[in-house]
This record gives structure tokens, sequence and C-alpha cells, in this order.
């Protein structure tokens, strides 16, 4: 059994040799090549290793939204709450799997050492349920190529913009939104708020019963959208 199931086109080959290897050096098992054996059935095969999978990653690009088996297993991902969504191209995925935040590997060629890839990993231990062996790698961008020395000249003013940050008391805001979009609550969760997010379950639950299913939506965008306020150091949506 793997612990992470791969999702995607043929035509997208390439981008899931190199995710599944990115995601072997940190230490998971994903079952991703689906060359089957003589004598076994494909879709006895698939339908078990998805089954048994802690995670199911889907790699959305323009071929992918059009394949149907990538569709099913997302479905089956989703209905389980185990579904990751990557987008590897700038496209829009199908209708129902949009209310779920996605992770952007659009640059995927020019290396994961990304931190979009971080995020995902980040997804991938929650609902795994356990972490890698190695640890997921701090987020650093390339090193600037040395520059040539060069005879002393007048230099116009040049001025340093410091980088936004990203997270509050070691939050990602990201994470918590994703968290808060799988289920309910469970970015306030994240965030230090039990209270908040049993309130924000609760809520989604009687809504739903309610609205048949259509409330429970409506309180899931809110608590993404508060979750991921609180952990970028922003006023509430709820305080």
């Amino acid at each position: 059994m793997a612990d992470l199931f791969l999702s995607y086109a043929r035509e997208d080959r390439a981008c899931a040799e190199m995710l599944a290897g990115a995601l072997a050096r940190r230490g998971w098992s994903v079952w991703w090549d689906r060359r089957i054996q003589v004598g076994r059935s494909f879709s006895e095969v698939i339908e078990r290793e998805l089954d048994q999978a802690r995670c199911v990653l889907v790699l959305w690009s323009s071929a992918s939204i059009q394949s149907q088996w990538v569709q099913n297993e997302a479905a089956e991902a989703a209905r389980k709450k185990r579904l990751v969504p990557v987008r590897i191209e700038d496209v829009r995925p199908p209708l129902e799997f949009r209310r779920l935040q996605t992770a952007d590997l659009f640059d995927w060629k020019d290396g994961l050492d990304r931190p979009d890839f971080v995020t995902c990993l980040q997804a991938i231990e929650f609902l795994a349920g356990h972490t890698a062996s190695k640890p997921i790698p701090p987020y650093a961008p390339a090193a600037a190529p040395p520059r040539v020395a060069a005879q002393p000249q007048p230099q116009p003013m040049r001025y340093a913009f410091a980088a936004p940050a990203l997270a509050v008391g070691g939050r990602q805001p990201v994470l918590a939104l994703v968290l808060s979009a799988l289920i309910v609550g469970v970015g306030q969760f994240y965030n230090g708020d039990v209270k908040k997010g049993a309130v924000m379950l609760v809520a989604a639950i009687v809504a739903g019963l309610l609205s048949f299913g259509v409330g429970w939506f409506a309180v899931a965008i809110w608590s993404a959208w508060d979750a991921y306020q609180v952990a970028s150091g922003k006023a509430p949506v709820w305080a």
C-alpha cells in the first residue's frame, strides 16, 4: 500500500514522474506508474490503490480536465476527504472541484523547490496523518550569481522593499484556508481557536441540514476566509 496516489493524464506523465520522485525523496511511498502487470485487471488495481492511499494528489491540466478517469479518481478522493488538487497548467478544474483550495505548480519544469510545493507537502501531511521521514525543507530563493568587479561609477539611488510576511506565529495562511475548505472549522483549530472552530463546524452541519447542503458551502467559505485572515495577522471575519 502506498501513502500517496497520484492521479494524472498520460500527457502529463513527465510532471507526474518529477513530482513522484520529489515526494519519494521526502520519504513518502507514491503509486503513480500505471503500467500494470500482465494478467492483472487495470480497473481492479487502480481501485485498490485508490482505496488504500492516505492521500490523493490530482494534477489538473488541459488534458486531465478532459479525462473521465482523472475526474472519477478525484471524485472518489473528495468523497473520502483525501484530495489534494494541484494545477500544473492555468486551467479551471471541473465544476465540482472548484470550491477546494488548489495549489499551483505552473513552473514545475524549473524545479519543485518553491513555496507552493511546500504547501502541498503540508496538506499531504495533514491528510495522511503523519509526517514524512525527512523534514520539509525551508524555502530559500536561489543565490544571485557573483558580480564582476568594475570601476566605481556613480550609481542611481535604489530602493529596497521588504517582502511581505507569509505567516503569523509560524502559521501558514494558505494551509489554514485549505484546512477549513476541506473540513469546516479545522482552520480555526490550526490557528488555536478551538471554540470558534467547533461553533463553525456545528453551524455548517445545521445550515447544511436546513438548506439541503447549500448552507454548508456558505459556512465553509466563511470559515476558510476567517482562518486565512487570522493566520495572516489580519482582522478575523468573525471575532
